[in-house]
């Protein structure tokens, strides 16, 4: 976008140029430019648009990339968010789902170079790159929180004076414009098995971060796998297990190679919808204006609401088939352990940056209040 950004404006001033030029010889007609817009979509998806009003008629052209299916409840949601910023503002938003524009863990340097200009992603793809927000995605801290639950936690936690600026700061090269959480993360399974000792040495894909963590700390071999790649390695065997929300279970079709599913509430994802800061920041007023109207709580909770609707169903049609495995105390106890392994290592890691005990004791506090 910067690139394409400094060709608009050089071809500005050489049309001024020319005009000035034909102005002075009577060939042109008196009068001062206004400000205005211009956008041209690169072959990669990219576009390009100048700050302002986007009075000239001219549509600003962006492009949004995810990862999931367009038979995803994610892809139904953002098609209808899309469709809103396009009906308040002069902006064409065209959607590449699947992680056909930008791969999922080179979605951020896509956004940083124009390859896309809008990206939903996860925060897991990222390892170590927001180390503070893995405080959200540590493991066996959810107690059974729904998308809808764990997203007023997490905004109250983005909101809180004391340990809000810290999170913050971990995403401030984006313009955050929907900040969710998913529905809590169950276990598929080839085999059946519910405790860390039932399953101790299975491959399971797990997304980095906590989930790896847990995995690890519980005696299992995670692996890390793209969403659209694990039907296909659950299906060959090359995976005995994975870890998705239960929402997004049904959008790759993971209940055909799924033959139980244990309802273990490993933890909800820190999801989120972000522009790069300097993309965001050359749009016109206009488009600006229709994305930060969109980007408040209630956008995100009606999202996580939506997805807590599939993942009931999804939880519902392994209940009907008697394949889903529920924790006892025991085994809870035993998953809890290993999480607890997890969240103290990334205490003593973030101890340097925050205060990350009270970090994670304020998330929980909030969890808690809207579990209870």
């Amino acid at each position: 976008m910067k690139k394409s950004l400094s060709r608009v404006l050089c071809l500005l001033l050489i049309s001024s140029i020319l005009f000035g030029a034909l102005a002075g010889c009577g060939g042109g007609k008196s009068g001062s430019a206004s400000g205005g817009s211009s956008s041209s979509s690169s072959s990669s998806g990219g576009s390009s648009s100048s700050g302002g009003s986007s009075s000239s008629g001219e549509k600003i052209e962006l492009s949004f990339s995810h990862h999931d299916t367009t038979t995803s409840v994610w892809h139904a949601y953002f098609t209808e968010w899309a469709n809103n910023i396009m009906a308040e503002s002069n902006c064409e938003i065209t959607i590449y789902p699947g992680a056909t524009l930008a791969a999922t863990g080179d979605g951020l340097n896509a956004l940083r170079t124009g390859v896309c200009d809008i990206l939903w992603t996860n925060m897991a793809f990222f390892a170590g790159q927001f180390p503070v927000t893995e405080g959200v995605i540590l493991p066996m801290i959810g107690n059974g929180a729904n998308g809808e639950q764990f997203t007023n936690a997490l905004w109250d936690l983005w909101e809180d004076e004391e340990v809000g600026p810290a999170l913050r700061n971990d995403w401030s090269e984006f313009k955050m414009c929907i900040l969710h959480a998913s529905p809590t993360f169950p276990l598929g399974l080839k085999e059946p098995g519910s405790s860390p000792a039932d399953l101790a040495g299975r491959t399971v894909r797990a997304p980095a971060g906590g989930l790896t963590g847990l995995m690890t700390a519980a005696g299992l071999n995670p692996v890390l796998t793209p969403p659209g790649d694990i039907y296909t390695s659950m299906d060959k065997g090359i995976i005995e297990g994975y870890m998705l929300d239960y929402s997004g279970i049904p959008g790759f079709a993971l209940e055909e190679v799924t033959d139980y599913m244990l309802d273990i509430s490993a933890m909800n994802q820190f999801m989120c919808v972000i522009m790069y800061q300097e993309t965001f920041d050359a749009l016109p007023d206009d488009v600006k204006a229709a994305i930060d109207k969109y980007a408040v709580r209630e956008t995100a909770l009606k999202l996580a609401r939506n997805c807590d609707e599939f993942a009931a169903e999804c939880k519902g049609n392994f209940e009907e088939k008697g394949t889903l495995i529920p924790l006892s105390d025991e085994d809870l106890a035993a998953w809890e352990a290993a999480g607890k392994v997890v969240q103290d290592q990334w205490v003593a890691d973030t101890a340097s940056i925050h205060d990350s005990q009270k970090f994670l004791d304020r998330l929980i506090e909030y969890i808690e209040k809207y579990t209870a």
